[in-house]
């Protein structure tokens, strides 16, 4: 359980990280680019999204985001 709480904290910054490289309003890269990017499973990525701050900055959509 260390080792997942770990790899969630891990994945946070770097996405805190990632996100400041975008404008307000442009499209984040999706969970799939994540795991391939960072190498970490899909609970990893998804409860370092629902866990974190992520979610007060940002939408999320299943599928294509409305434009």
């Amino acid at each position: 359980m260390n080792q997942a709480i770990l790899k969630t904290d891990i994945l946070y910054d770097q996405l805190r990280r990632e996100l400041s490289k975008y404008a307000p309003g442009e499209k984040f890269i999706t969970s799939r680019e994540i795991m391939k990017r960072f190498n970490v499973s899909q609970l990893i990525v998804d409860q370092t999204v629902v866990d974190s701050a992520l979610p007060a900055c940002c939408a999320s959509y299943r599928g294509a985001a409305p434009t």
